[in-house]
């Protein structure tokens, strides 16, 4: 990967917190929604390996984790908008 702004998708049942190389990105905790669905995080990848960890809590229900990534398409001009993403955490 050449590095940049890309989503990372995470989906969990219950709570979770994620680091990429050592910053912490994302802080779900209950009442996120179903587990189902995705949390999306913006967050800014370095050129090559990157170190993502993630540390999560199931539900009573049992456990479901996922996470997939997206690059950023440059073109659409994100800045203000991963800016803003940012500024919900």
């Amino acid at each position: 990967m050449n590095g940049g702004p890309v989503f990372l998708a995470i989906q969990v049942d219950y709570y979770a917190k994620m680091w990429v190389n050592g910053d912490l990105v994302a802080d779900i905790d209950g009442g996120h929604g179903s587990p189902k669905g995705y949390i999306y995080v913006p967050v800014t990848l370095e050129p090559g390996e990157n170190q993502v960890f993630v540390k999560v809590a199931a539900g009573s229900k049992g456990h479901k984790f996922a996470l997939a990534v997206s690059e950023v398409d440059s073109s659409v001009g994100t800045s203000g908008f991963m800016s803003d993403l940012n500024e919900g955490k």
